[in-house]
């Protein structure tokens, strides 16, 4: 098991922690944080590819990292199942968004969001791990 692959392991039992004490905002965050560190685990491990090229390509297409590999590892999910790739590239989007909403917004981050958060990731989770 890579460290990536640890991580999010022990992001996505913090979220559902945070959720049961009704720490929502965190569950937004550490639920998409389990998502994303699976992204860099197929990056490095499953594509081979290093956290250098995956700098250089974000610096070169003048994109952040986060969409950088929610673009690429899309297009890897896509040549195994189209059907796979609609699923994760539907709720990456979504689940993304509730972290910005967790993370940044002047917002109310309540029951209903978080619970969509921990469903949207344990819905993306499955995907990543056969890849």
């Amino acid at each position: 098991m890579s460290n990536f692959q640890n991580k999010s392991e022990m992001l996505i039992a913090s979220a559902e922690l945070s959720h049961e004490s009704n720490y929502y905002p965190a569950v937004g965050h550490s639920a998409y944080y389990s998502c994303f560190l699976l992204l860099k685990h197929i990056w490095i491990y499953s594509m081979r590819k290093t956290q250098t090229e995956l700098e250089s390509r974000c610096s070169i297409n003048k994109v952040g990292t986060h969409e950088f590999l929610i673009n690429e590892i899309g297009k890897y999910i896509k040549n195994n199942s189209n059907q796979e790739f609609r699923e994760f590239n539907t709720k990456i989007v979504q689940l993304k968004k509730l972290r910005v909403t967790a993370d940044y917004d002047d917002s109310m981050f309540d029951f209903s969001k978080s619970s969509n958060s921990l469903s949207l990731s344990k819905d993306i989770l499955p995907i990543l791990k056969k890849y």
